[in-house]
């Protein structure tokens, strides 16, 4: 399926009205299908990496915990379903797709009973410790494989990494499904996340800090800027946040003890 659709608009330069082609990306509706049914949500996003999307949402709403309950991913051939078997607790599905769905399950109090792919849970210790110079080398640099990001400026993108550098990438209309994309590939690739960060373009609210409390990740770092709930809960759950990290300088709001002096 394309992701990039051309449409013909009015360009408007110097007080001059030009027909001109321009791109725009492509939003499509998924439906992701739990256990033949059991629970059902749809998602609009990018049409690509979908059993990425899937297998993410379920670990960073904290109804996939471990990689061993998943049974199958399959997508259907006109990648409009994607179709996912495991050994899913019915708690976890009905509060975390409650959850996913924006309902009244507010995420200030499920973040202090977030479970984790981790069996201690939570963000253990420094898990990883970088210098702010090494860190916004990374962090100005990662943008440079998101191909989407830079063709169309429609899309956030979501980078893995680690001490040797930004592992893979992921991109999506929403910040949240880009972050999504990025943690299922985590899970199905089996890397351990307790050593790793994200970097990312979107803002840094509190539903993402808890997708990250969620799997086990120790720092989030953004090119823009967070909120008041997200620094409380990063706080509460040891986690360091960075953010408008741009240029040479950013912002740390928590977990002060992972960035090291240049």
């Amino acid at each position: 399926m394309d992701i990039i659709e051309q449409q013909a608009i009015l360009r408007c330069e110097g007080g001059q009205l030009t027909a001109a082609p321009d791109e725009v990306i492509v939003e499509h509706r998924v439906l992701i299908d739990v256990n033949g049914g059991q629970t059902r949500l749809s998602v609009l996003c990018l049409p690509r990496q979908l059993d990425h999307l899937a297998v993410g949402i379920l670990a960073t709403q904290g109804i996939l915990r471990d990689r061993g309950q998943l049974k199958s991913v399959t997508i259907s051939p006109d990648e409009s379903t994607v179709r996912v078997q495991g050994d899913f607790s019915p708690a976890d599905l009905q509060c975390g797709c409650r959850w996913a769905a924006g309902s009244a399950c507010h995420a200030d109090k499920i973040i202090p009973d977030a479970r984790t792919l981790l069996p201690q849970g939570g963000a253990q210790g420094p898990g990883i410790t970088i210098t702010s110079r090494a860190l916004l080398e990374l962090a100005n640099g990662f943008l440079g494989s998101s191909t989407l990001w830079k063709r169309t400026g429609a899309v956030h993108a979501c980078g893995l990494a680690g001490r040797g550098g930004v592992i893979f990438t992921a991109e999506d209309v929403g910040r949240h499904n880009a972050f999504d994309k990025m943690i299922g590939r985590a899970v199905l690739e089996g890397l351990d996340l307790s050593d790793k960060f994200v970097l990312t373009t979107g803002r840094l609210s509190v539903e993402l800090v808890a997708k990250a409390i969620a799997c086990g990740l120790p720092m989030l770092v953004s090119r823009g800027a967070v909120t008041s709930q997200a620094v409380r809960a990063a706080k509460q759950h040891q986690m360091t946040l960075a953010g408008f990290a741009r240029g040479d300088s950013l912002n740390v709001y928590a977990g002060f003890e992972r960035i090291l002096q240049a």
